[in-house]
């Protein structure tokens, strides 16, 4: 493997046209980088995100070059589990179960093994959560919280993680865990593509008070959740958001902007789950 990896390092380093003394700069020994494009040595980790930086690379880049271009069967489940922002769609959290079954017929990994948790817990969540959610699924997504409340700071797969189990805990306890969680998340907005985590986040906190009629909380959440979709041009974070504002504030045209969204970009199982989440707030004329 440490042969691949210089290897592969080599080869991206020429094709850009960069000789060793360009990487190394008098910082680094020559020699080091020689023998470890040679397989020779093996080279430490502040060497290696060194080398990786003069190439203006990430390590995920390099990784699924190294790969042959492809990502592996766990990445794949990773990336899928990351880029899921809303709850409502479950056709990717039913692809998400199914893959994760398929990798963990061949061996046991906790962390897909916790996808797959959180997954299926997702499905069984109805509108008055968590009282739909199987004792082992509860007690599951307890133990993770219990470890992350422990933690000093959270970081961007903490985030994630509470974002997906926020609806198994009580109305009242998943907003205090929602709102410790933006608060904590402003320091990570320089960085890269967390914008739609925090409009998750904010749209997840929104429908939590909804639950919990705290209508003028899950107005202000979805105000600002409609104006940073708008924004960064997520129309399905829009759709969502326009649908919770709506019904919050009662507002008819406003959820009909949502449904129609949905429809014009072709999301029917999102507009499915978006009207079910309207005649369970609102009376069932309410649309007519």
């Amino acid at each position: 493997m440490k042969q691949t990896i210089g290897i592969v390092y080599k080869q991206i380093r020429l094709n850009k046209g960069l000789s060793q003394d360009a990487i190394c700069q008098n910082k680094i020994s020559r020699t080091t980088l020689s023998r470890f494009e040679n397989g020779k040595v093996d080279v430490s980790l502040t060497h290696f995100h060194f080398f990786l930086k003069q190439l203006d690379m990430s390590y995920d880049e390099f990784d699924f070059i190294l790969n042959n271009y492809q990502g592996t069967v766990k990445t794949t489940i990773l990336e899928a589990f990351f880029s899921l922002h809303s709850n409502l769609d479950t056709k990717k959290i039913k692809t998400i179960i199914k893959q994760c079954e398929a990798f963990l017929v061949s061996g046991n990994d906790w962390y897909v093994e916790s996808i797959l948790k959180i997954m299926k817990s997702i499905l069984q969540l109805g509108k008055n959560a968590p009282e739909s959610i199987d004792p082992l699924s509860q007690k599951f997504v307890e133990d993770i919280w219990y470890r992350l409340a422990a933690q000093d700071d959270w970081y961007i797969i903490d985030f994630r993680i509470i974002n997906y189990i926020l609806f198994h805990f009580p109305n009242e306890v998943a907003i205090q865990i929602g709102n410790e969680v933006l608060k904590r998340i402003k320091k990570y907005q320089p960085f890269r593509n967390i914008e739609p985590l925090t409009i998750s986040i904010k749209l997840n906190m929104a429908l939590l008070c909804l639950q919990h009629n705290k209508l003028s909380t899950s107005i202000k959440v979805s105000s600002e959740a409609i104006a940073a979709a708008k924004k960064a041009k997520r129309y399905d974070f829009l759709m969502i958001g326009l649908v919770r504002h709506g019904i919050a504030t009662k507002n008819k045209d406003e959820i009909n902007k949502g449904i129609t969204l949905a429809d014009t970009v072709g999301e029917a199982h999102f507009k499915d789950e978006l009207l079910q989440e309207v005649f369970a707030f609102l009376p069932a004329d309410f649309m007519d």
